[in-house]
């Protein structure tokens, strides 16, 4: 009886992950349910490609065969930077020849109710520009005075929530742009630094939440269009200005969204082209499983 309503239950899910991804190519984000569930597409199509073919194993063996198949193809082929070696690091005394940007952008999170860790790792990091999102007054103070060593820097703490900017920069650099979208919260800062061939804008990017308060205050729908249209604001400055434009920071999107796919028709993902291995910062659980303390 058990074994029976545990294949049963696998046919439902098997059935119900093949409905949503038909939904998922043929609506994208247009509803916001639908988005976060689409936000879950590199877990969905992995569980629902081996739940279909355990389905279809006791039917037809060469149908199992050819979904199993199928389904790996379609991840290793979507996701294949999962699978690609990692670049050898840049040596820490070795800058290439060419100019060159080391940037961090780090949310500060709940990373500031340990401050001497996040400071400890703050002054190991060899990069030439700090970037911070949700960043508190209290944590906004301590970076000041445990990191001396940049001599341009920029405080923009919340003083409710933490959910304000910071910058710190060993290059000099002059606040060009500011955006602020629902609850008077800043969503973008755009940095502008001067390069050997001209200036060079970076943004500092904080983008909606899809969860917690701010899906709470607009709801699944206004969530996924607000977090949409600061895309948009973002992605119409860096064309207006036609400068090279670097985006850092917390996009609160996968790569499964429409808002991505904003992002990707326009702009070079990096990580996707570099980068090794899933780079999922979300959820924060995860955290404990990575070793990121």
């Amino acid at each position: 009886m058990l074994r029976t309503t545990w294949r049963k239950l696998i046919d439902l899910y098997a059935a119900a992950t093949l409905l949503w991804a038909l939904a998922w190519r043929g609506f994208g984000d247009r509803w916001g349910l639908l988005g976060m569930a689409n936000a879950w597409a590199f877990w969905l199509l992995g569980t629902g490609t081996l739940a279909g073919a355990y389905s279809l194993w006791r039917r037809a063996r060469w149908l199992a065969g050819g979904w199993l198949v199928g389904g790996a193809a379609l991840l290793a082929t979507r996701y294949r930077y999962l699978w690609r070696r990692p670049h050898p690091p840049i040596p820490d005394d070795d800058p290439p020849d060419d100019w060159s940007l080391r940037v961090l952008s780090f949310n500060l999170l709940t990373y500031d109710v340990d401050p001497p860790a996040t400071l400890a790792f703050l002054r190991r990091v060899p990069a030439d520009l700090l970037l911070f999102q949700e960043l508190s007054t209290p944590m906004a103070r301590s970076i000041e005075r445990a990191l001396p060593n940049y001599p341009y820097r920029y405080w923009h703490p919340h003083p409710n929530e933490r959910s304000g900017f910071g910058v710190l920069s060993r290059v000099p650099f002059a606040v060009t742009g500011a955006w602020a979208s629902a609850y008077d919260r800043q969503f973008a800062l755009r940095l502008t630094l001067v390069g050997p061939d001209g200036p060079v804008d970076v943004y500092n990017i904080h983008l909606l939440s899809p969860a917690g308060k701010d899906l709470t205050r607009h709801g699944f729908d206004g969530n996924f269009r607000l977090r949409e249209e600061q895309v948009a604001t973002v992605l119409a400055e860096v064309e207006r200005r036609k400068l090279p434009a670097l985006l850092m920071g917390d996009h609160n999107l996968t790569e499964e969204s429409d808002a991505y796919r904003l992002l990707s028709t326009r702009l070079i993902d990096v990580w996707r082209q570099l980068g090794h291995g899933p780079g999922w910062t979300w959820p924060r659980s995860l955290y404990v499983i990575l070793g990121k303390h």
